[in-house]
């Protein structure tokens, strides 16, 4: 399936994927990092205005993706929550965004793994680790002092909350850094180029998103 999203004329090159189970190869357009992050920066300022698109919602799109798959052109990996409808934020629509939910603060396999289908199987292109902010209340995760991504058994705490934007902004950023460390294959994409992992924490209250370490063009310092 072609990847129709907006600002890629300049910064996409088309790439061939052959499917596993057919043999089948269609065109794929892989759109740059850079461009991703602007695209989804751009969809969260039309939010936070309540000036959204709505894009790739239409009947034609639910059709072409439910026979065509999925290409999404980024993965989300958040807590969750339900005040935090990730398409919503990023004024994105059907295919664009492969969501990865976190019951807490600590990524388990099973978490990273999907990220990892994501972007060796899906081609998408970035990974944003989202954070919240100006929410009642954020449940967090830890690990029982285990670095190993062997190691599956989690407890919650209360008191491992995130309680200033200081902390939270350090917790999205092991995330970060789990993500690259536990994982060979999206190690190896991110020193390719393929892939690039940005932070981004969202405030409940006005609706925007914070870049920890990306800013897209034509963005504000939020």
């Amino acid at each position: 399936m072609i990847r129709q999203t907006a600002s890629t004329a300049s910064n996409a090159k088309w790439e061939w994927h052959q499917d596993k189970a057919t043999s089948e190869c269609e065109p794929i357009l892989r759109i740059a990092p850079s461009v991703v992050v602007q695209i989804l920066d751009e969809g969260n300022a039309r939010y936070a205005a309540e000036k959204p698109t709505r894009p790739n919602r239409e009947l034609l799109r639910r059709i072409v993706a439910g026979e065509q798959g999925e290409y999404p052109f980024a993965v989300v990996v958040t807590a969750s929550d339900s005040r935090v409808i990730v398409e919503e934020i990023f004024d994105r629509g059907i295919g664009d965004l492969f969501v990865v939910t976190v019951h807490g603060g600590s990524l388990g396999d099973v978490h990273i793994g999907s990220v990892e289908f994501a972007v060796e199987e899906l081609y998408a292109s970035v990974i944003v680790v989202l954070g919240h902010s100006g929410l009642a209340e954020h449940r967090s995760a830890r690990n029982d002092g285990q670095s190993d991504r062997k190691q599956t058994r989690r407890t919650f705490s209360f008191e491992d909350v995130p309680r200033t934007l200081e902390a939270l902004d350090g917790l999205v950023r092991r995330s970060m850094d789990d993500l690259s460390r536990l994982s060979q294959p999206i190690s190896t994409k991110i020193i390719a180029g393929e892939v690039m992992v940005v932070g981004a924490i969202y405030d409940g209250c006005t609706g925007r998103i914070q870049w920890l370490n990306h800013r897209a063009a034509g963005s504000r310092n939020h």
